[in-house]
């Protein structure tokens, strides 16, 4: 539904640019109009007493440094753009090697039926079934936490 305060305010400022003068009236069930001539049937108060001051022009030099300004803040926009988007992607490639690798373990933890980890004398100790449930559980999270949905910035 559209807001007769917003068409008010913008026939406000559209009347007040063309020198034009607003007029506001209230109907006999009660809903407000606005016009650019008053309402015959009912009494219509002018929101406007005339035309907006004249800004002077600016100066060729005041126009090239405003533009210039425009321009270096659409260009350190882009290049803000263009950053982020670069980090995301390296964010997702990141993300999906994890998610890979994180499959990966998964797999091989619930194909084998035991699971070692290897000692520093070079022999290895097997994990026990509890062990290796816990190592599965943490595997599956692993998948979980990197092949989901990416976390929101």
């Amino acid at each position: 539904m559209i807001n007769p305060a917003m068409i008010g305010i913008a026939l406000v400022a559209l009347s007040t640019a063309a020198g034009a003068e607003v007029f506001r009236w209230t109907d006999a069930e009660g809903r407000v109009h606005y016009g650019d001539r008053p309402s015959a049937g009912s009494q219509s108060v002018p929101l406007t007493s005339g035309p907006a001051p004249a800004q002077p022009a600016p100066s060729d030099a005041e126009r090239l440094q405003r533009q210039q300004r425009m321009l270096d803040a659409y260009r350190q926009e882009r290049e803000e753009k263009q950053q982020s988007e670069a980090k995301r992607k390296a964010d997702d490639a990141e993300r999906g090697r994890n998610c890979a690798r994180a499959r990966d373990t998964l797999a091989r933890y619930e194909r084998s039926g035991v699971i070692y980890e290897p000692q520093a004398d070079g022999s290895r100790r097997y994990l026990s079934e509890s062990e290796r449930e816990t190592e599965i559980r943490a595997a599956q999270g692993d998948v979980k936490r990197w092949c989901g949905p990416a976390p929101k910035p």
